[in-house]
């Protein structure tokens, strides 16, 4: 059966639903194109300002004169600055992925984590002044640890903030053995 038709030659019934369901389809094909386009295009913007963000952050990380670093919940390091990497004598890069015991004698290998451990379980951060040793020379060291907490508010790691306060001399290193220094070797202080 055929409809008449006032433009050309006349189409049979079926040829006009498949030539109508042809123009639908080719119109549902264009609204997903652009609907798929918007979101990839969405995407990407996100990314980009997801880049823009960590680029910011990484910009004040590396500005900052303090050694930097941060930790997981099993003390294996994430990231650090260049200040931390070069007084380990690496690259910030070469530090994801290892340990305290990877770059300090075990003793303090230990200490460095049992301070990340309550860190952690305790949710709280600490001011620790600690003498530190390094290719024979000896400073104080002053490190602010604070734990890391994800979206949830659940820890999820640890930073650290360090600076080196002087180094001893002679002088010092006898008032200390005599008493005098108030300041303890793990003088730990936590913040209200």
């Amino acid at each position: 059966m055929a409809f008449p038709s006032s433009h050309g030659p006349q189409m049979p019934w079926g040829s006009q639903i498949f030539a109508g369901t042809g123009i639908l389809m080719s119109v549902v094909a264009e609204l997903y194109h652009r609907a798929r386009q918007r979101v990839i295009e969405r995407k990407l913007q996100e990314v980009k300002d997801r880049r823009a963000s960590q680029d910011d952050y990484r910009m004040l990380f590396e500005s900052i004169p303090q050694m930097i670093f941060t930790k997981n919940l099993n003390s294996v390091y994430l990231t650090c600055n260049q200040n931390y990497a070069r007084s380990l004598g690496i690259k910030p890069e070469e530090l994801t992925g290892h340990t305290d015991y990877d770059y300090y004698p075990k003793d303090l290998a230990d200490r460095y984590r049992a301070d990340d451990r309550r860190i952690i379980e305790s949710g709280l951060p600490e001011t620790l002044e600690e003498r530190h040793v390094q290719s024979g020379n000896e400073a104080w060291i002053h490190v602010v640890k604070a734990p890391i907490r994800n979206e949830d508010g659940k820890v999820c790691g640890v930073l650290g903030i360090s600076r080196r306060l002087r180094k001893f001399s002679g002088g010092a290193r006898r008032r200390q053995s005599a008493g005098i220094s108030t300041i303890s070797s793990a003088q730990r202080l936590r913040f209200p």
